[in-house]
C-alpha cells in the first residue's frame, strides 16, 4: 500500500536484486484462487534461463501428478511435459532413411563395377614398398577364395576365422568370406593362447584363413577347422578354381556378416554377432554424411579384432576411395603414421583420443597437408584435447563418434564447429535408422539435462552374443517406444543437451575404455584371483596424471603367500591381451570399505615406485644406457630408472612406449619401433639391441659418436638430470 508519514514524501521504487545466497532457491506462496505462485532464484554462473525454465516446467508436471495421485511414490510420478517427451522420444530420433537393398558384399561389387581399374587397396610394408590391388583384381581374388570356401562348406550361418597381418590378403580374405555367404571372425595372433582357444571353441569356425608364419601361434587343435595358409597355398587354390565365375551368395538382412569378440565381465570374452543389415546401414550413413570418392584415401591401422576398424575397411570399398594399410606394427609409431599419411596421400584418418594426443605431439603430423578429415572415437574425447586439435589443424574437419560394439561400430556423431566450440565434446545425434533413449532405473525417458542410462535401437543393433542366451536377454530388450525391434542397454550414463545432442558422462558399472579398447574390469580381476597366493583382487583405471590413463590392480595376498608383481603380471599376460595387463600392482593388507560395507574404489591409494618394481637398482653403466634411462625418467615421471627395471612394470603402457620410441628415434643413429621396447623391456636389453642394430647398419661407435650422443642427450635436460647422466659416464676421456 501507499506509505504515508507526516512530513515525508514517499514513493515506491522497484528493487533490483542481482545476487543470490544459494545456488538454487525455490520459493512458493499461496496465490488467489488456491493456486501456488513459484519463484526460482539461481546462480547464473551455474544455470542459464532456459535450464531454469525447464526445471519450473518439470516441477509443474510433478505437482500436477501429486494432485492426481497423492499416494504414488515420488519416483513414479512424471516430470516431463508432453511436448518435451515427444522431443526426446520421437523428434530427436527421427532418423528413418531408406537403406540400400544390397548386402555388404553386394555394395562392394557395385562399386567395383563402377571403377574396376581404380586402386582399391594399397599395403605399405616395413621397407616402404607398396603393394596395390585394383577393384577388379580385388574382386577377382576374393571370388576365387569364395569358390574355395564354398567347396569347404561355407554358406550363410557358417563362420570363417581370419588370422592375418595387415595386408592385401587380409581384405581379400574378408571380402571372400562375405562372397561365399559366410561370416568372418577376426583372430589377433598377439592374443594369449588361452583366449584364442576359447574363441576357437566357442565360435566353431569351419575354416581358418591365415599365413604360414602365424600358424604356430594359433591353437588349431582346439578347433576342427580346415586351415588355409593364403601365402603358401594361393597358387594351388587358383589352379583349382581358375575359370570359374561363381555368383555371390544371396544373404538375408539378418544373416551374419561378422562376429567380433570384446571383453566380458565373467572372465571370458563375448562374441558379438553383427548382421548384414547393421553394417550396411552404417557404411551407407557414412558415405552419405561424409562423402568420399576415388580422390580420397582412408588409412586402415586399427587391429582387425577392434570393431572401430570396420568402417576403415568397408567405407573405401563401397565408395571407390583407396584403402591404405599401415604396416603391421605401424599403428604404434606416431612418426611412421605421419609419414605414411603424407607419403601415400591419406585424406581421412581415425584416431582414438589417446592416439590423437600422441599425434599432436609429433611435429611431422602437423605438416600433413593431404589430411582433410579426422574421426575420433572409442573413448571419451576431452574438451582440452579437442581445443588443441582445433588450433593445431584448423583446415581439417573433426568428427567425434560414439557407439558400442553391440550396435555396430558407432551410433551417434558430432561435428566440431570451431566458431561455436565451447570446450566440450558431446557425442552428438543418432545416425541413420538409429534411436537413442536416455532412461531412468524404470526405463522411463529422463528430461533434458537429467542423467540416465543410454539405450540404443534400430538397424544397427546386433543379434546378441554367440552361445550366450542369458547374457543376450539381459542386455538386449524389447523396444517399448516403437513397439518392435530390440534396444541394447549400453550401461553408459548420458544426458540430452537442450540443442538435441547427447553428452557422455561415464559408466554405470565397472566397464572402462582404455586407449580405445573396451575392458570389463571383472575379467582382469577374475584372472588375478586364480593365483593361489591371491585372496582378493580389484582393478581400476587411474588418471593421476592428466591425459595418462593406466590400468592398476590392487591385491590382498592369501595368508602365508607372497606373489610378486612379476608373477601376477605374467599370469594376466598369459590369459588376456596386452592392453588388459595392469601397468601397476599394489599389495594391500585389506581393500578399503565405505560405511555400507562396500568396496570404496575412491580410497584405493596411488601406486608408488615400490608397488611396481621388485628389482635391485643398478645405475646405467654406459652413455647409451644413461640416454635410454633418462628418456624413461622423463616419460614415466620417475626419479631414477635402473638398468634392469622393466618399462611396463614401472607403469609403462603402449602409449607411453610410443613416446619413448619417438624420443629415442630422434636421438639415436638407428630407428627403433615400439616392438623393440616390447621385446627388450629393460634399459640394459634395449641398449644391447641398439648396439646390435648399429652394428648391423654399420654405424661406427667412435669416441666422436659418443660425444655427439652425449650432447644430444644433454640438450633440453634440467641441471639435475644432466648431472645424473654425467655422473653415470664411466669414461673420463669422453
Amino acid at each position: 500500500r501507499e506509505l504515508r508519514l507526516p512530513g515525508i514524501a514517499a514513493s515506491r521504487v522497484g528493487g533490483v536484486k542481482d545476487t543470490t545466497k544459494f545456488e538454487l532457491t525455490l520459493m512458493l506462496q499461496a496465490a488467489p484462487g488456491g493456486a501456488l505462485r513459484a519463484v526460482m532464484e539461481y546462480n547464473s554462473d551455474l544455470f542459464d534461463a532456459a535450464t531454469v525454465d525447464r526445471m519450473l516446467a518439470h516441477f509443474g508436471v510433478l505437482v500436477a501428478g501429486i494432485v492426481r495421485d497423492p499416494r504414488a511414490p515420488i519416483a513414479r510420478l512424471p516430470l516431463m511435459p508432453a511436448t518435451e517427451w515427444a522431443r526426446v522420444v520421437n523428434e530427436w530420433n527421427a532418423t528413418d532413411a531408406p537403406p540400400p537393398s544390397a548386402s555388404l558384399h553386394g555394395l562392394i561389387l557395385e562399386q567395383a563395377a563402377r571403377t574396376p581399374t581404380a586402386i582399391a587397396v594399397e599395403s605399405d610394408d616395413a621397407r616402404g614398398h607398396v603393394t596395390r590391388l585394383t577393384f577388379a583384381e580385388l574382386t577377382e581374388r576374393a571370388g576365387l577364395l569364395a569358390a574355395e570356401l564354398r567347396a569347404l562348406g561355407v554358406e550363410p550361418g557358417v563362420g570363417v576365422g581370419v588370422c592375418l597381418e595387415r595386408s592385401c590378403d587380409l581384405v581379400v580374405a574378408m571380402v571372400g568370406v562375405l562372397l561365399a555367404g559366410g561370416h568372418y571372425v577376426p583372430f589377433d595372433p598377439a592374443y594369449p593362447v588361452d583366449r584364442l582357444t576359447y574363441m576357437l571353441e566357442q565360435s566353431r569356425v569351419r575354416v581358418m584363413l591365415t599365413q604360414s608364419d602365424l600358424g604356430d601361434r594359433l591353437p588349431l587343435g582346439a578347433a576342427k577347422a580346415h586351415v588355409v595358409a593364403l601365402d603358401t597355398e594361393w597358387e594351388a587354390l587358383v589352379a583349382r578354381h581358375r575359370g570359374s565365375t561363381p555368383q555371390p551368395a544371396p544373404v538375408r538382412d539378418d544373416d551374419l556378416a561378422y562376429v567380433i569378440y570384446t571383453s566380458g565381465s565373467t572372465g571370458r570374452p563375448k562374441g558379438v554377432m553383427i548382421p548384414h543389415r547393421a553394417v550396411v546401414n552404417y557404411v551407407h550413413w557414412m558415405r552419405t554424411a561424409y562423402p568420399v570418392d576415388t580422390r580420397d584415401a582412408i588409412l586402415q591401422k586399427a587391429p582387425a579384432s577392434f570393431d572401430a576398424c570396420i568402417w576403415e575397411f568397408f567405407l573405401p570399398l563401397v565408395t571407390g576411395a583407396r584403402l591404405v594399410f599401415a604396416r603391421p606394427d605401424g599403428h604404434q609409431d606416431p612418426a611412421y603414421l605421419a609419414d605414411v599419411v603424407q607419403r601415400l596421400g591419406v585424406t581421412v584418418l581415425q584416431l582414438v583420443p589417446s592416439q590423437l594426443q600422441m599425434m599432436l605431439e609429433t611435429p611431422a603430423f602437423l605438416q600433413c597437408t593431404t589430411l582433410r578429415h579426422i574421426f575420433s572415437g572409442g573413448e571419451a574425447l576431452p574438451g582440452e584435447l579437442l581445443g588443441r586439435l582445433a588450433v593445431a589443424v584448423p583446415g581439417v574437419a573433426v568428427t567425434n563418434l560414439y557407439g558400442p560394439t553391440e550396435t555396430t561400430v558407432y551410433s551417434t556423431s558430432w561435428d566440431l564447429e570451431r566458431a561455436s566450440f565451447d570446450g566440450s565434446a558431446p557425442i552428438g545425434r543418432p545416425i541413420f535408422n538409429t534411436q537413442v533413449y536416455v532412461v531412468d532405473d524404470r526405463l522411463q525417458p529422463t528430461p533434458i539435462g537429467v542423467p540416465g542410462e543410454l539405450l540404443i535401437g534400430g538397424r544397427g543393433v546386433a543379434l546378441g552374443y554367440i552361445a550366450q542366451p542369458e547374457l543376450t536377454s539381459e542386455k538386449f530388450i524389447a523396444d517399448p517406444f516403437r513397439g518392435a525391434g530390440q534396444l541394447y542397454r549400453t550401461g553408459d550414463l548420458t544426458r540430452w543437451r537442450a540443442n538435441g545432442t547427447l553428452e557422455y558422462l561415464g559408466r554405470r558399472d565397472h566397464q572402462v575404455k582404455l586407449r580405445g579398447f573396451r575392458i570389463e574390469l571383472g575379467e582382469v580381476e577374475s584372472v588375478l584371483v586364480t593365483h593361489p597366493g591371491v585372496q582378493t583382487a580389484v582393478a581400476i583405471v587411474r588418471e593421476d596424471t592428466p591425459g595418462d590413463k593406466r590400468l592398476v590392480a590392487y591385491v590382498v595376498r592369501a595368508a602365508g603367500a607372497s606373489p610378486t608383481v612379476g608373477d601376477l603380471r605374467s599370469l594376466v599376460h598369459g590369459h588376456l591381451p596386452e592392453y588388459m595387463v595392469p601397468s601397476a600392482v599394489v599389495f594391500l593388507d585389506a581393500v578399503p570399505m565405505n560405511g555400507n560395507g562396500k568396496l570404496d574404489r575412491r580410497a584405493l591409494p596411488v601406486p608408488d615406485g615400490a608397488a611396481t618394481t621388485t628389482v635391485t637398482y643398478v645405475a646405467p653403466r654406459t652413455p647409451l644406457e644413461a640416454q635410454i634411462a633418462n628418456q624413461w625418467i622423463a616419460v614415466l615421471g620417475r626419479e631414477r630408472v635402473g638398468v634392469d627395471d622393466d618399462f611396463f612394470a614401472l607403469g609403462g603402457h603402449s602409449l607411453l612406449a610410443m613416446r619413448v620410441i619417438a624420443r629415442l628415434s630422434a636421438l639415436l643413429p638407428v630407428r627403433l619401433t615400439i616392438g623393440a621396447l616390447f621385446e627388450a623391456r629393460t634399459v640394459g636389453r634395449l641398449a644391447a639391441l641398439v648396439v646390435q642394430r648399429m652394428a648391423a647398419a654399420d654405424v661406427a661407435s667412435t669416441a666422436d659418436d659418443e660425444v655427439a650422443a652425449m650432447l644430444a642427450a644433454l640438450e633440453g635436460m634440467s641441471d639435475a638430470d644432466a648431472a645424473r647422466l654425467l655422473a653415470a659416464e664411466p669414461h673420463e676421456g669422453t
